[in-house]
């Protein structure tokens, strides 16, 4: 109930700021959040070290850290900003496309269906939310909250410009299975294992439990992916990347082409994370022990696991 009306709070009271201001507000709180939560912080830390690897100095560790706990501050900022956007400025303003956007549109053009996949890097709501200013409408699955307030409040305001937004479930994966049927875009960010029901791969150098469900999605529609990344540049910008799609051949084997497709994915996202890990944000522990521990579980292209 906390996280419900401190969102509503913020919602209702700092969604009118600017954006600087607005900012300069997050990294406080992102900034304290950091020294009152031992637990949090040893979260991240974990995930910094790990991606920055074991000759990495503990100073620096640190710092990326503190970045990782800011930067989801300023996520928050965002959404709760999201209602009152111009999204034809926050594109034309805000958002610069390095590379990447004819290999997005030449994938909607051919009516195959596309699953963006991406990662907590950043800020890519934003830009989903921004996308809606040329024409590109989309589907997310998103990782059930409690309490339902919550869910409710952070989906009012996600879907407030039209794009939507459903909590994963059985029912949200045949919808986006019908999207992209229907030659439409699925975004899915694929660094957490939000269900535990992925496989375990090497990623970042160690083993732990990541998602399929783009993978799957994928191999059951025949949909392209195309790996897409925003990152944070200076006066409240970001910067989008767009890959080509992957390739992608079919075996006949389930398993392992859900194993191959999601590799490639996960190389996507250590390219990008590395770059800048503290835009990584990501508050669980990614590498607990247990997760490289379980049992593996086999592949199933059931469309609904490991979303």
């Amino acid at each position: 109930m906390f996280k419900y009306l401190a969102l509503l709070f913020a919602y209702r009271c700092l969604s009118w700021l600017p954006t600087p201001v607005a900012y300069f507000i997050a990294d406080v709180i992102g900034t304290v959040m950091y020294y009152l939560r031992p637990g949090l912080r040893g979260n991240v830390q974990r995930n910094m070290k790990q991606v920055m690897g074991p000759e990495a100095p503990a100073k620096k560790v640190r710092a990326a850290s503190r970045r990782v706990m800011r930067n989801a501050a300023r996520y928050y900022a965002d959404l709760v900003r999201v209602p009152r956007l111009n999204l034809e400025r926050v594109f034309s303003e805000r958002i610069t496309v390095v590379y990447g956007l004819n290999h997005l549109m030449d994938a909607i053009a051919t009516k195959r269906g596309v699953i963006l996949v991406s990662a907590h890097y950043g800020n890519p709501e934003i830009v989903l939310q921004s996308s809606v200013a040329i024409g590109i409408h989309t589907l997310s699955l998103t990782e059930p909250l409690q309490p339902q307030r919550l869910c409710d409040l952070v989906h009012k305001l996600r879907g407030s410009h039209g794009q939507v937004f459903r909590p994963l479930s059985l029912s949200s994966v045949r919808e986006a299975i019908r999207w992209l049927r229907d030659g439409k875009v699925v975004p899915l960010l694929c660094d957490r294992d939000i269900q535990n029901t992925g496989v375990v791969l090497p990623f970042f150098g160690a083993e732990t439990r990541v998602p399929v469900g783009a993978a799957e999605l994928a191999l059951r529609t025949g949909a392209l992916v195309i790996p897409m990344f925003c990152r944070r540049t200076k006066g409240g910008r970001f910067d989008v990347f767009a890959e080509p799609p992957l390739e992608m051949t079919v075996t006949g084997d389930p398993e392992e082409d859900v194993r191959a497709i999601t590799l490639r994915i996960i190389a996507a996202i250590e390219q990008y994370v590395r770059q800048d890990p503290g835009q990584w944000i990501v508050l669980e522990s990614v590498w607990e022990p247990q997760k490289a521990a379980e049992r593996r579980l086999p592949v199933r292209q059931s469309g609904s696991r490991g979303v």
